[in-house]
């Protein structure tokens, strides 16, 4: 829900975060909020009902990154697996 997202700035992180708008989608029911971190300087947390993702962000020359992800889920045998 675009309307309620809020974004808060600290020292050494961020965070971004929403309600979700009540439409079922290929995520889930719609119900839940969203969470996303940024952890300075690379590492990023993603958290969303029934899942976690993890970004690790790592630099590979000066002009190029690689993103690490990790995906966790509350029920790996559930829809979708």
């Amino acid at each position: 829900d675009y309307a309620q997202y809020v974004t808060e700035t600290y020292d050494v992180l961020s965070l971004q975060y929403s309600p979700f708008t009540g439409k079922e989608t290929v995520y889930g029911d719609g119900e839940g909020e969203a969470y996303y971190y940024f952890l300075f300087p690379n590492f990023m947390l993603n958290i969303l009902p029934g899942r976690l993702q993890t970004n690790l962000v790592v630099p590979v020359a000066h002009d190029r990154t690689r993103v690490v992800f990790d995906y966790y889920y509350d029920d790996p045998a559930g829809p979708g697996a």
